[in-house]
């Protein structure tokens, strides 16, 4: 199994100084050739670790989160996922296609 990185950076708009980061790493797994497969639960887990983890460092900095202004999420590869009903549970791992 590899790791693939979550992470979360937070830059002053003005100087682009990086002002606070956290980063998880997720689990990848390749059950065919060619295949990669990761937990959507584990993805999702690791966006709200990064994001309690950013807020904590930015208060020991006495920044309030309010001064947020802008998010920007990139994706770098097509991803697939099946949900189950209106909740939105994830019925297998999430497929990703390496390109």
């Amino acid at each position: 199994m590899n790791k693939f990185f979550f992470f979360l950076q937070v830059f002053n708009a003005k100087t682009a100084e990086l002002i606070s980061q956290h980063q998880v790493e997720i689990t990848q797994s390749f059950p065919k050739e060619g295949w990669v497969e990761e937990d959507p639960k584990e993805i999702l887990q690791s966006v709200f670790e990064c994001i309690e983890r950013t807020s904590e460092k930015l208060a020991q900095l006495s920044i309030d989160m309010s001064n947020i202004k802008g998010v920007c999420q990139l994706l770098h590869t097509l991803t697939v996922l099946e949900e189950q009903g209106r909740e939105g549970v994830p019925c297998a791992e999430l497929l990703v296609c390496e390109l």
